[in-house]
């Protein structure tokens, strides 16, 4: 069965992050050239990155998962205010900076 690089970047987690998101898709895939950084130098730099390959009938679908995982903006999280001592918090933080009291409001759903 013939694989084909579909993805390459010197960041492992996110690496790692993609490798499971297309498992869990059920496209399965392989990570290579994990410990290769050492080599840059003695080696192309392009070469030694970390990357991701899948057969090649699955490759459109896995580019196209990729692409939507990292150019899909997250929702909106509306900034709240804390019911136990009035701070205004970012929408991101689960509970108040100030006080550490829980955010009342449910996190936003991204429609599944």
């Amino acid at each position: 069965m013939a694989y084909a690089r579909i993805f390459a970047h010197h960041d492992t987690l996110l690496l790692g992050h993609l490798h499971n998101l297309l498992k869990q898709a059920g496209i399965p895939c392989e990570m290579r050239n994990l410990w290769l950084a050492g080599g840059a130098g003695d080696l192309p730099l392009g070469e030694c990155e970390p990357e991701l390959w899948v057969s090649d009938h699955n490759q459109v679908r896995a580019i196209q998962l990729i692409h939507t995982e990292l150019y899909t903006p997250l929702p909106a999280w509306p900034q709240w205010c804390c019911e136990q001592c009035g701070e205004w918090n970012e929408g991101q933080f689960a509970v108040c900076w100030q006080c550490e009291a829980p955010c009342p409001l449910p996190p936003p759903t991204d429609g599944d």
